[in-house]
């Protein structure tokens, strides 16, 4: 996978990562509360991903059990 979250990490003015062998340099300047902002937002839609994947797997169940049969099961038009 490629580390291009520290392209918007603003602690620092050279990544030591290298990317097909170039150097990577930030697109904004040093600044600790947009380094602040990012880390938040980056954790916080981290969990919101986290709770939309189990409301994801909970419908799916949910659809699968309860609603089994006929033409209200999902799954089965899926597949």
């Amino acid at each position: 996978m490629i580390d291009f979250p520290h392209v918007v990490d603003s602690k620092k003015n050279e990544i030591s990562h290298r990317l097909f062998e170039t150097k990577r340099s930030l697109l904004i300047a040093e600044n600790e509360a947009i380094a602040e902002f990012a880390h938040e937002m980056h954790e916080i839609l981290g969990y919101t991903m986290i709770l939309f994947i189990l409301l994801h797997a909970a419908g799916a169940i949910k659809h699968r059990i309860k609603d089994k049969g006929g033409e209200r099961d999902i799954l089965a038009r899926m597949l």
